[in-house]
């Protein structure tokens, strides 16, 4: 402690070279972290971007869930009870109606009301993973952006302090 007491402290024009140096170092990481920094906002508005289509995709998944439990409940209830349109004829002309929008092969049938709703839910379980699992990543990239503006605000304040030595009175 009293050799740090009585060592004599370098004036500002004797370490003018090596505050330079320094300076110029803590600028380049400054630059550096930014860009960094840049990236890292750009993934995360990415990633902001997918957590909102998943959630979105859900929403229309519960939807199209409601809507089938809706149609089964009226089936149910007795609409549209043995109605040619369900026997897949038309009701005026009496041609055949397909359920699908391409052509299905002889062996292949269309889903059911409950398959297809179960094919939702299973659905939705899927994209719920998903979401849980973005939103996981976005919360990680923002920790990620957090830490990295810190340690760029504490790069500038640095880059501030070596500044204001080199502009002082060379004898100080």
């Amino acid at each position: 402690w009293n050799d740090l007491v009585q060592q004599e402290i370098p004036r500002v024009q004797e370490i003018a070279s090596t505050a330079e140096n320094e300076l110029n170092e803590f600028e380049e990481k400054v630059r550096e972290r930014q860009t960094l920094l840049s990236r890292l906002l750009d993934s995360l508005e990415m990633e902001e971007v997918e957590v909102s289509r998943i959630e979105e995709r859900l929403a229309a998944i519960d939807e199209d869930i409601q809507r089938n439990k809706d149609v089964r409940t009226l089936r149910q209830l007795g609409s549209r009870q043995s109605s040619s349109v369900d026997d897949g004829t038309c009701p005026i002309c009496h041609q055949p109606i397909h359920d699908s929008l391409v052509p299905l092969a002889a062996e292949q049938a269309v889903m059911s009301l409950d398959e297809n709703i179960q094919f939702l839910d299973e659905q939705k379980r899927t994209y719920q993973v998903v979401l849980e699992n973005a939103r996981r990543v976005v919360d990680a990239r923002n920790r990620q952006v957090r830490v990295l503006r810190d340690e760029v605000s504490s790069l500038r304040d640095n880059v501030r302090a070596i500044r204001q030595t080199l502009i002082s009175d060379g004898r100080l």
